[in-house]
């Protein structure tokens, strides 16, 4: 009883400071230190491995981390490093351009904390980034090749995997017409299964080929034979294609039974299809499961038709006609169900990777979507008028352009599906289309941060560079994260002038700075609509005092405190009034272990201008985190200032 007064009083206390908007006393999550490539800047490459480390070991599923760029194929399987404070994503060569990572992770409290950062690479940039997967902005040619190519694929997975199932249909049919003692069904009118895995197996080939080098077959087919493929983040899907394929083809030789594991690998090529979707890069395994299931019950739906309309015209014009409209009311059964599932997956796929419903209509993706769909409404038609037919038993179903013309309309069908799918959606798009992050900095850096209303500003100076990182609080929805920035920089008996910035990525903009003088201040004007924005003024030292002994002095110090009050205030808009102060008491190794800066060899602090008798320390965690400490005369924090995602902390301590 104790145990369950305890909760309900601490639910009562968190549902009192919701109602009357006190703040409780913030404690830090994990926190993501640093990455490798740096977050918020451009590397020259090559990079073959992304690496975020966090302030505590953290527990991370596989597709916990999310890479979203202009290289093809890429895959995010985050594996743990550093007893668990690292995760590291071998991504295979990256291709230079821009890149989003998301990542997802849950701390030892069992809170989970997510973020993302954008970093470059190489200094190409623009549409012809996602040459390789087939952009609207890459060159025809390739465009039509990587669709030529994957429509074939397609049309092999529908004839080899729908030819199986068409037969198992037929097969049911005839068993139970043994059962029962009927006369002898004659055997299904099958497909070219072997030829149509090996037709599969030769169009993965080709995208093999193409995916290691697109702009020359020779050069692609050299990369192939020295095993380039097995390496390539773009080829090492295909090859397992080609793998798969040929394994169906090698099992459909087999005698007997034996042939129905056959489908097998080829449901693995499906699988296959949703790991190399834009959906995996999107949203990770769900996302490349949501494909893997679609483009499998198409196929099935697809090659079972031609089929049973086969089977069912022969077994008609051989006097059984009976048992063909049988065949046909049992495949029009399992074809709805089909039929629903491929709606709705691929449906719901369409939601997920257009951002908004108007991107339909003014982005390429979008408008090759909306002829799938209109196809989609013509076989919808023609199912519907088949259906009646059949109720009707009506033989025009089965002969002549209604038996031959559904097939053609289907394979009309997955004509537009591989060019859906070789046409990058909108997100990757926009991601080709923004400018690459300025260059990292090679020497000292000065990091500061603030809270504007409701938006975040960072601030970072380095040799030659300004850069300002602006969030708001959907930093989960990047269609939202629209910013407008202004920059005027001051310097010691000069007048202001206006930064020239540039946009860099998602709420990143850079500008040219000349930090010849000893310190210089930046009044920074941010916006985003539907959020409040606002004016933050930094003092910026240069070139930077470094002050890790003082911060490892003043750490211990805390850390050997038995008890210190601290008197806190959060707030998410500094627009308004200030919220109400919390008192709490803790110890000071207790405290500290919340802190996102517990272990000051991970940090580069600065010193600031002294205020008053106060010392005052500043740096930046990660690339979210921005810290101001004030230091007594005894070297002990007396002050916080602490800038987080959405949020401004402030806090007083007072040693007892």
């Amino acid at each position: 009883m104790n145990r369950v007064a305890a909760r309900t009083a601490v639910t009562l206390a968190v549902l009192l400071a919701t109602v009357l908007g006190v703040a409780l006393p913030a404690r830090a999550h994990a926190v993501l230190l640093r990455t490798s490539p740096t977050g918020g800047y451009s590397v020259a490459g090559p990079v073959s491995q992304i690496r975020l480390t966090f302030s505590e070991p953290v527990s991370a599923s596989p597709d916990a981390v999310r890479v979203i760029g202009p290289t093809p194929g890429l895959r995010s399987v985050a594996l743990a490093a550093d007893g668990g404070r690292s995760l590291v994503v071998a991504t295979g060569l990256l291709h230079d351009g821009p890149y989003l990572v998301r990542w997802q992770v849950t701390a030892d409290d069992g809170d989970v904390v997510d973020g993302s950062y954008t970093f470059g690479v190489g200094s190409r940039i623009g549409p012809d980034a996602l040459a390789a997967t087939g952009s609207a902005g890459s060159p025809a040619g390739s465009l039509v090749a990587t669709a030529v190519l994957r429509w074939a694929l397609f049309a092999a997975l529908a004839v080899a995997l729908g030819g199986i199932a068409g037969q198992a249909l037929t097969g049911r049919l005839r068993r139970l017409a043994a059962d029962v003692g009927a006369r002898p069904l004659p055997p299904g009118v099958g497909l070219p299964l072997r030829a149509a895995s090996l037709v599969g197996a030769g169009a993965a080939l080709a995208l093999t080929v193409h995916a290691l080098d697109g702009s020359s077959w020779a050069a692609g087919a050299a990369d192939l034979l020295s095993f380039r493929a097995l390496t390539g983040p773009g080829s090492r899907l295909p090859a397992l294609e080609v793998v798969l394929f040929g394994a169906s083809a090698v099992v459909l030789a087999l005698p007997g039974k034996a042939r129905r594991i056959s489908a097998v690998p080829l449901l693995a090529v499906a699988l296959v299809e949703g790991l190399r979707g834009h959906l995996h890069q999107q949203d990770g395994i769900g996302g490349a499961l949501l494909i893997a299931g679609h483009v499998a019950l198409a196929a099935a739906w697809t090659g079972a038709l031609i089929v049973v309309l086969r089977t069912a015209a022969a077994w008609r014009q051989a006097g059984r006609g009976n048992a063909a409209w049988q065949l046909v009311g049992l495949y029009s059964r399992s074809a709805l169900v089909a039929y629903l599932l491929v709606v709705g997956t691929g449906t719901l796929a369409a939601v997920l990777i257009l951002p908004t419903p108007g991107s339909l209509v003014t982005t390429g993706y979008g408008q090759v979507l909306g002829v799938k769909l209109l196809i989609v409404a013509v076989v919808t038609g023609l199912a519907l008028h088949s259906r009646r037919r059949l109720r009707r038993e009506d033989p025009a179903l089965l002969e002549g352009w209604s038996r031959w013309g559904q097939p053609r309309v289907m394979a009309l069908l997955l004509a537009v599906a591989a060019l859906l799918v070789s046409v990058s959606p909108p997100r990757l798009t926009a991601l080709a289309h923004q400018a690459q992050p300025p260059p990292t900095p090679t020497g000292p850096v000065v990091e500061l941060g603030a809270l504007a209303g409701q938006l975040t500003v960072g601030v970072s100076v380095s040799t030659g560079l300004l850069r300002l990182q602006v969030s708001n609080p959907a930093s989960d929805d990047h269609q939202r994260q629209t910013f407008t920035a202004t920059a005027d920089v001051v310097r010691p008996g000069q007048p202001s002038y206006a930064a020239l910035l540039r946009p860099c990525g998602p709420g990143c903009f850079a500008a040219p700075l000349d930090v010849g003088a000893p310190s210089l201040g930046v009044t920074v004007r941010v916006a985003s609509p539907g959020w409040t924005g606002g004016i933050a003024t930094f003092d910026l030292p240069w070139p930077p005092v470094p002050a890790t002994a003082l911060l490892s002095r003043a750490l211990d110090a805390l850390r050997g405190t038995r008890r210190v009050t601290i008197t806190e205030q959060v707030s998410s808009d500094t627009s308004r009034p200030a919220p109400i102060a919390v008192t709490f008491h803790d110890t000071g190794a207790a405290l500290l272990a919340t802190e996102p800066y517990s272990d000051p060899a991970s940090l580069a602090p600065f010193a600031l201008r002294p205020d008053g008798t106060n010392r005052r320390v500043a740096f930046g965690v990660g690339s979210t985190y921005f810290i101001e400490l004030s230091l007594d005369a005894a070297g002990r924090v007396n002050a916080e200032r602490l800038v987080t995602p959405n949020h401004l902390i402030q806090r007083t301590f007072i040693y007892r």
